[in-house]
Formats: structure tokens, sequence, C-alpha cells
């Protein structure tokens, strides 16, 4: 966590990719500490988006998505945050100008 922080806040990132295809599913315990920790940590940055890359698993992107409803309904979230099947639309839309 502390790398990941150091790595957001020195370089002030607007554009974050995180390729999840090789992670298993988020469990709870996992929700629970990304809602306490990482969302927290993410709105005091200058993130702008963030776009999640996945495998095309149905419970593992409705979960997240679940996770991502709750954040915006506990915090004032002002950053985009989507999920994908490939990196290059993933890409993409970091890109496209808002």
């Amino acid at each position: 966590m502390k790398a990941i922080k150091k790595l957001i806040f020195e370089n002030n990132f607007k554009l974050w990719l995180a390729d999840s295809r090789l992670l298993a599913h988020v469990t709870f315990e996992d929700q629970q500490w990304i809602m306490k920790e990482v969302i927290p940590l993410l709105l005091k940055s200058q993130l702008q988006k963030v776009a999640r890359v996945v495998n095309a698993d149905v419970f593992s992107y409705i979960t997240f998505e679940n996770m991502m409803s709750k954040a915006h309904e506990n915090y004032n979230v002002e950053g985009h945050m989507e999920q994908f099947t490939s990196i290059d639309a993933a890409l993409s839309w970091l890109r496209m100008n808002d």
C-alpha cells in the first residue's frame, strides 16, 4: 500500500490502468479493505480515471460494480472508474477527453 501511495502522489497521476486479469475474484475482506483504505487514499489524489481490465467473469464484474456503487454512496467520488476486458479498450477510454 505504501508503494502505491508513493507512486500515485509523487507522480500526480491522473489516469490509472489496472490489469486485474490474473487476480481471483474480489473477496468480501478485499472489498472491506478497498472501501476502508484504498478509496479514501485515491480520493486524496489527483486521479481522475481508473480503467480496470478483467476477464469476462460476470460474478467478478458485478461484485466490483457493486463495490463501486457503495463507494459512490459513502464518499464524494468525483473520478471515473470503468471495467474492460481488453487493454486496448481500456487505453482508448483513458485517452478520451471528457
